[in-house]
């Protein structure tokens, strides 16, 4: 991959055009001890320097950006991103001492960015423990035409290696990924939806198939990042996994998922969905009669709440709503209505839990 950049870096209006083929280099340098390092980089003209006509090395195109304040812009695509350079800067900088604390501190902080990019460009799916899709599901039996599984399969690896590129490209611009997220992989899970979507499948076995292929793509995601040993990305994952469900329409999976995440009472609720379902109405009712009713109904029609009457109270009495419940709640007979049992259905629905 080739990345051409062209960046403003002083105010007199003086540009630089710069060219890196970032896998060349990679490549390079498996095969080149640290110590000829910057001599090979210049002679095999990986780097083309139209502005720094002088440069000796990239370590002074590095310093110069450093000095001027453009080291996230240009850093990123200038120097090799690579954990390699990095160790060589810090073995063998010999610029100017009043400079070199700061310079030093910088290729410090930016090496385990430069880490990860290295294992991007060098990522090789074969090395991962993640079995392919096909692999996986012949464990969990499940009856599809074998070229379903196998285009399926296909899709799932194309998008794996497109996520990892495009992480990768992302780090080598911005030495974050703050700003990742879905419209990077835009179109990236156009094969995935078609393929998983096969209007041809009974609705059982669709549905069967979209829930291993959830669990897959969740630990395929997940893989991906530990691979390039990134941390703290349950933001991009989460966000991912969701355009995953929405494309492939089973948004049904996420928020169960989700609801298995999330911080909930599950000593008092079956589900994230009936504590979030009873929640949101308690914060918007008044009347101790229709709490009553939602009490009952859940806990004992449909066993979404688990505890009986004394426990409940407890615990709802501790929490923010506008209703306390002092004494026993009304029994179920008491605090029926055909209203409230509508609205309830209609709620069910609602919130997935019909």
């Amino acid at each position: 991959m080739s990345i051409e950049i062209k960046k403003e870096l002083f105010s007199e209006g003086q540009k630089q055009t710069l060219t890196v083929s970032v896998q060349a280099l990679a490549e390079a340098l498996q095969k080149i001890s640290l110590a000829m390092l910057e001599d090979y980089v210049k002679k095999n003209s990986l780097f083309e320097l139209k502005y720094f006509k002088n440069a000796k090395s990239i370590q002074e195109v590095l310093h110069h950006a450093f000095l001027d304040g453009k080291l996230t812009s240009l850093a990123a695509d200038s120097a090799a991103p690579l954990t390699s350079f990095c160790e060589y800067q810090l073995a063998n900088y010999d610029g100017e001492e009043k400079e070199k604390e700061k310079f030093l501190q910088f290729i410090s902080q930016v090496k385990p960015v430069f880490h990860c990019i290295d294992r991007g460009i060098s990522f090789d799916r074969s090395k991962m423990d993640l079995p392919s899709f096909e692999e996986y599901i012949k464990n969990n039996p499940i009856n599809l035409p074998e070229k379903t599984i196998l285009n399926i399969s296909e899709s799932l690896d194309d998008y794996q290696i497109e996520l990892i590129h495009e992480v990768t490209q992302e780090l080598i611009q911005h030495f974050s990924l703050d700003e990742f997220g879905v419209l990077h992989m835009e179109n990236a899970l156009f094969h995935v939806q078609y393929y998983l979507n096969n209007k041809l499948l009974p609705r059982k076995v669709q549905k069967k198939l979209k829930k291993f292929a959830f669990r897959y793509f969740l630990q395929m995601l997940r893989d991906s990042f530990y691979y390039l040993d990134l941390k703290k990305v349950d933001r991009i994952i989460n966000d991912l996994l969701r355009d995953f469900c929405y494309e492939v329409d089973c948004m049904y999976l996420f928020e169960e998922y989700m609801g298995k995440e999330k911080n909930y009472p599950r000593k008092i609720f079956a589900s994230y969905k009936a504590y979030k379902l009873f929640d949101d109405v308690a914060k918007k009712i008044t009347s101790r009669r229709w709490i009553c009713f939602l009490f009952r109904k859940m806990h004992e029609k449909d066993s979404l709440i688990y505890v009986k009457d004394t426990e409940f109270r407890n615990w709802f009495n501790a929490q923010e709503y506008a209703v306390q419940l002092e004494n026993h709640t009304d029994t179920y007979i008491d605090s029926y209505s055909e209203v409230r049992i509508s609205t309830m259905e209609l709620l069910y629905k609602c919130y997935g839990l019909s």
